[in-house]
């Protein structure tokens, strides 16, 4: 075969094929004998191969692990950030049945095609956002105002089946609660009552309420590491949503659901990035957060000497940050821990650290 084949049905070949043009199957393709390819191939079915298989040209699939490769393409070339792709591939591997995006309006176009491709429906809301305020955490609190948006305005976008995008869009045009968001995006319900109860519209700092009154060395699984949106390059395993406290089960369980589909789609390099930007510990004190490297891995504890840490990233969001990037963590004679210059003082001068000055030094593993 010299020319383009186009395939849109079940194949099934016992003997040898040659083809020398572009080829392009739809449908399923079994092959049991030998396969000789010298132009492009692009399946979007499932294809089987029993005998030989010799290909001089491009290769594309796109059954599960292309869905990944268009996900991937979209975010490096700046259409989707690393949230939106976790959500879009959620959807298109089943996981989730719709998923909510904003985006600024220039971007829809993007989406819906890229959407397309995934065999999913993209339908762009009747509103746009206008931003109300922003707190220093640079969470957005927005209202929606009737219009579609301008190329300055952002939008919402709903991804996922015919039917569940309707829904999506006839809840949210009426108005609704938190709950029966979280119920139809797949957040966990309990993230949800903690939302409406001490964030929303501005109440307090998520990152107080993912933390509460936790001092001292905390354990919990990267998963859950919310603090890497901060930090370039802004990577979550969790979707766009407020995580309740640092020791939520559901949002554990919805990590490790995004990272095992990261894996299982062919992106084991993006899962690994993630799990390396995650895993540095992050200190809480005095309203900052301070990602920190610290020296050889060390873990600070009360019976042990200071652990020198490198500041990589820090973020001030209710108070004044130390300076420099040398800094130690350290035990007070009362067991409390505290952030402070390295090399300051030999521990057994360590002042008492005051209440509000004491460290919550997360270890994510």
């Amino acid at each position: 075969m010299a020319g383009e084949a186009q395939v849109k049905s079940e194949v099934s070949v016992a003997g040898e094929v040659q083809v020398t043009g572009e080829v392009s199957v739809a449908g399923e393709v079994q092959v049991t004998s030998e396969v000789s390819v010298a132009g492009e191939v692009s399946a979007a079915g499932e294809v089987q191969v029993a005998g030989e298989v010799s290909v001089a040209g491009e290769v594309q699939v796109t059954g599960e692990v292309s869905v990944a490769g268009e996900v991937l393409e979209a975010f490096l070339d700046g259409d989707l950030n690393f949230t939106d792709c976790l959500e879009i591939l959620a959807v298109a591997n089943g996981i989730k049945r719709v998923a909510r995006f904003t985006v600024p309006g220039p971007l829809f176009g993007a989406l819906e095609r890229l959407s397309g491709r995934l065999g999913l429906c993209a339908s762009l809301a009747p509103y746009h956002l206008v931003k109300e305020f922003a707190n220093s955490l640079e969470d957005s609190f927005a209202r929606i105002v009737p219009g579609f948006p301008g190329a300055c305005e952002e939008g919402v976008v709903f991804v996922g089946t015919p039917e569940s995008v309707r829904e999506a869009a006839e809840m949210e045009a009426r108005g609704c609660a938190a709950g029966e968001a979280a119920d139809l995006y797949g957040y966990p319900s309990c993230c949800a009552a903690n939302y409406e109860s001490a964030i929303q519209n501005g109440k307090s700092f998520w990152v107080d309420s993912f933390l509460g009154t936790l001092t001292g060395v905390v354990s919990a699984p990267w998963v859950v590491n919310r603090f890497g949106r901060l930090f370039d390059p802004c990577l979550s395993m969790l979707p766009d949503y407020f995580p309740c406290r640092i020791g939520c089960e559901e949002s554990r369980r919805l990590g490790g659901t995004y990272l095992s589909m990261l894996r299982d789609s062919g992106l084991c390099l993006i899962a690994g990035l993630a799990e390396r930007h995650l895993s540095a510990p992050v200190v809480r004190q005095g309203g900052c957060l301070y990602r920190v490297r610290p020296e050889n891995g060390a873990v600070p504890s009360p019976e042990g000497p200071p652990v020198p840490v490198e500041v990589l990233n820090l973020w001030s969001y209710s108070g004044t940050p130390l300076a420099g990037n040398r800094l130690e963590a350290a035990f007070d004679a009362d067991g409390a821990l505290a952030l402070r210059p390295a090399g300051s003082r030999a521990l057994s001068g360590m002042p008492v650290v005051p209440a509000d000055c004491r460290a919550t030094y997360v270890v994510f593993s």
